[in-house]
């Protein structure tokens, strides 16, 4: 009994109080007026009261504010008006804990910054700049759960990247929209548009310059299809060389397109099955026109800068000459405004004459007598002013002077006839006469 008396004394003398603020030290200082109680030691400190979790929970009536330490979690607890929550007390104590220079919260929770209630593990609440990532290159990485490396998003010169890495070969880049994939990048340049109608749109400073249209199996590609007299024109090339002062390509020629085939030969060749149709416009030293139509089945085109022809199983049909505008059907280099290697059929042929003979009538006319008609024959085979067989298959036979010449024949043997049934009308009479 006497030594406890004695403790208590010796406690007792070094509790000092100065008014209202009590204060627990060795050395008796004066305690610290702001607070109720100052406690002042060099080489002890302060035990809270340690539980268990069970024994924290069931506290009754819990007063707000009041702290214990949870051996279980090996944290400091205290508790509020919603329930006892865990106090963080920074790297090692608490739900924070060190790994070298390191430290990481297993926190089962989320953490807010900026709102009372995360959603999600980490999440922030802020109108403006919410979140900065700042140095030479900075980056995000993405790593799966057995630490492969996924993707990664960085600015790197002035450009922000968004891609994966070498050792994720087979990734794609996808973008979303209302849940549904719109653009997806794989590693080997294939870029896939989708949606219900996947539309790309080109603009240029604000004013559409022409788009990529899918419906279906059908795509579409167009310049601006506007007020007709606004409209865009559409522009295939293959490659340019140089870059002017106003932005357009230096140069507008190289190669050729091809719509069915990967080896075009023309500047335009389409390709279906079997037959092949080019067109190309090359320049004066070339052909100005070329199309092939399935390679020497059939096409029109040139193969000099003055000729144009149309082909048909690789043989020229038609041939229209650029300097003489003359045109040859199965027959090249026409002398003749039309030359015709076969059989005309038609239901009517209106040729033009310079003149008819009429003039056979004519009182003036020397109409030969038969009996020169007949020497003529006899020397030389065929009627007066008709060409002759062997003068015909050489020079051809020239229809509308032809048919004038023969029509003068026929009237010539309608004066005959007249004047033989005079004759005949005369020895009638003569006969009648006589008898």
């Amino acid at each position: 009994m006497k030594n406890l008396i004695l403790i208590s004394l010796i406690f007792l003398s070094s509790i000092v109080s100065y008014s209202q603020s009590v204060g627990i030290s060795i050395d008796g200082s004066v305690p610290d007026p702001s607070a109720m109680l100052d406690v002042k030691s060099t080489t002890k400190g302060l035990l809270i009261p340690r539980m268990s979790s069970a024994e924290r929970t069931g506290i009754l009536n819990p007063a707000v504010g009041l702290l214990v330490y949870d051996d279980e979690t090996a944290s400091f607890w205290y508790y509020k008006a919603a329930g006892w929550s865990e106090l963080v007390t920074g790297a090692g104590g608490g739900s924070w804990n060190t790994n070298g220079a390191d430290i990481y919260n297993n926190n089962a929770g989320n953490v807010g910054i900026g709102v009372n209630a995360p959603l999600a593990p980490f999440h922030i609440k802020k109108d403006n700049e919410a979140f900065r990532i700042q140095g030479a290159t900075p980056y995000i990485s993405f790593y799966d759960n057995a630490g492969a490396y996924k993707g990664f998003i960085q600015n790197f010169n002035n450009n922000l990247l968004f891609g994966t890495p070498a050792s994720n070969p087979n990734s794609k880049l996808e973008f979303y929209n209302g849940n549904i994939k719109n653009l997806s990048l794989d590693g080997f340049g294939t870029m896939d548009l989708s949606g219900s109608n996947p539309f790309l749109s080109l603009n240029s400073n604000g004013t559409r310059s022409g788009y990529l249209y899918g419906t279906g199996t059908t795509m579409e590609i167009a310049a601006y299809k506007g007020a007709k007299a606004s409209a865009g024109n559409l522009i295939l090339q293959v490659n340019e060389t140089g870059i002017s002062q106003s932005g357009q390509p230096a140069t507008l020629y190289a190669g050729n397109v091809g719509i069915g085939t990967r080896t075009p030969v023309e500047k335009l060749t389409v390709q279906t099955s079997n037959n092949s149709y080019g067109i190309s416009h090359r320049s004066v030293e070339g052909n100005i026109l070329a199309t092939l139509i399935g390679g020497t089945s059939a096409g029109i085109g040139t193969f000099s800068n003055t000729n144009m022809r149309i082909f048909a199983n690789g043989v020229s049909a038609i041939f229209i000459g650029s300097g003489t505008n003359n045109v040859g059907i199965g027959k090249e280099y026409p002398t003749y405004k039309l030359e015709v290697n076969g059989t005309i059929r038609s239901k009517e042929v209106i040729v033009e004459s310079n003149g008819w003979p009429d003039y056979v009538f004519d009182e003036k006319y020397k109409l030969s007598s038969i009996d020169e008609v007949e020497k003529y024959i006899e020397q030389n085979k065929h009627l007066p002013n008709i060409p002759s067989a062997k003068e015909i298959e050489e020079k051809g036979l020239h229809l509308g002077d032809t048919q004038k010449k023969i029509m003068e024949k026929i009237e010539e043997m309608t004066l005959y006839i007249i004047e033989a049934n005079k004759k005949i009308q005369q020895l009638e009479k003569i006969i009648r006469q006589r008898k």
